[in-house]
């Protein structure tokens, strides 16, 4: 069994999608989770959005990486070769 010694959304870059729509873990709970991150976004989804709306996912991500690109010059993950 491993032990997790520390919580990685602390250290690495984290992006909270609060799903408004979420029957399982209300979208009040999700905003309190989500406040501990430096960033989130909201998306009208149920408690599965890479499953009913995969594309507005990605682009919440992918906006989420650009900005986090563009606002820093460090980048913790390895660059992928063109």
């Amino acid at each position: 069994m491993a032990i997790v010694s520390n919580a990685a959304w602390r250290s690495v870059p984290s992006h909270f999608v609060v799903c408004t729509l979420d029957r399982a873990c209300t979208p009040e709970v999700q905003r309190m989770m989500a406040a501990r991150v430096n960033s989130s976004t909201e998306l009208e989804s149920g408690h599965s959005p890479m499953l009913s709306m995969p594309e507005a996912l990605v682009c919440t991500i992918a906006e989420f990486e650009s900005e986090r690109r563009r606002t820093t010059r460090q980048y913790p993950y390895p660059e992928r070769a063109s």
